[in-house]
C-alpha cells in the first residue's frame, strides 16, 4: 500500500470509504462484492489525460497482467483505475451533506431504500 499523504493512498482510502459506507448506495453490486472478497486489482494513473502515451502504456501493461489471472481472483474480479484528481469521484459519492444531491448516484443513495432478506 502507498504511504499516507500520497494521492494514491488518498484515492484508495476515498474509494474504500464509499464501498463500506452503508449510507451510500453504489449501483454496481459486483464492485462491492469484489471489494469485500478481495477480488480487485488496483492501478494508479497519475492523470486522467489518457491521450498521453505514458498513461496508455500504463493501462495496457496493467490489462496485460490482469486479464490472464482474472479467473483466479473470483467471480467479481475487477481492475480498478484510480487517479489523483478525485473531483469527479467526490461529485458522485462524497457530496457534502449540506449540498443538494446533483448526481444520479447521489440522488439514488439519498432517495432509495433497499429491503434485505
Amino acid at each position: 500500500m502507498y504511504p499516507e499523504c500520497t494521492w494514491q493512498r488518498t484515492g484508495y482510502d476515498d474509494y474504500v470509504r464509499v464501498l463500506i459506507d452503508e449510507e451510500i448506495i453504489l449501483p454496481c453490486i459486483y464492485t462491492t462484492r469484489g471489494f469485500k472478497a478481495n477480488n480487485q486489482v488496483y492501478i494508479f494513473v497519475d492523470s486522467d489525460n489518457l491521450s498521453d502515451p505514458r498513461h496508455i502504456r500504463t493501462l495496457a501493461d496493467s490489462l496485460e497482467g490482469y486479464l490472464p489471472g482474472t479467473h483466479s481472483l473470483g467471480p467479481n474480479a475487477s481492475l480498478e483505475e484510480l487517479e489523483p484528481d478525485s473531483r469527479e469521484f467526490q461529485q458522485y459519492f462524497l457530496m457534502d451533506e449540506n449540498v443538494p444531491a446533483m448526481t444520479p448516484y447521489a440522488r439514488l443513495s439519498a432517495s432509495t431504500e433497499f429491503k434485505t432478506n
